[in-house]
């Protein structure tokens, strides 16, 4: 009975939050890609060498945001699949080889 009052109090505090729908990611990235679009287009932008450096910093990040994205997607297929995240086989037989 304490933990089912707890439960409700903890609820009305923190209410969970829904998840953004996917498809405003995916608008997002739509709209990076169009802004470096503008920029290519434009022939007459002669970009700064501090904005060169600033492109090449978003180029990273998006890399890493993509590593990032598919590790978690395939992590989420697993998930749906039924199978655990990680193959924890695979960890302990590189483990046995060191």
């Amino acid at each position: 009975m304490i933990v089912q009052a707890f439960r409700r109090y903890y609820r009305s505090w923190f209410p969970h939050r829904p998840r953004p729908p996917l498809a405003q990611a995916g608008w997002h990235a739509d709209e990076i890609v169009a802004l470096l679009y503008r920029y290519w287009r434009d022939r007459t932008y002669q970009p700064s060498e501090a904005e060169i450096r600033g492109l090449l910093v978003l180029e990273q990040r998006l890399f890493w945001l993509h590593a990032t994205g598919r590790r978690l997607i395939v992590r989420l297929e697993r998930r749906f699949h039924g199978e655990p995240e990680i193959n924890e086989a695979k960890w302990l037989e590189w483990k046995d080889r060191r």
